[in-house]
């Protein structure tokens, strides 16, 4: 290994990357569907990582 986190070398072949998380209740309290899943993420999800590009 070159010094890197697990979790970097582990991700390298998929880069460039995006991690995101949804919440249960967040996801309950949406009021109307989206038409695609950016707009939901937009207002109801939380960037963990990324990566590459």
């Amino acid at each position: 290994m070159d010094g890197r986190p697990l979790g970097s070398e582990l991700a390298a072949p998929s880069l460039p990357l995006e991690l995101w998380t949804l919440s249960l209740e967040a996801l309950a309290a949406v009021q109307s569907p989206d038409e695609y899943h950016w707009d939901l993420f937009a207002r109801t999800a939380h960037g963990l990582s990324r990566a590459g590009g």
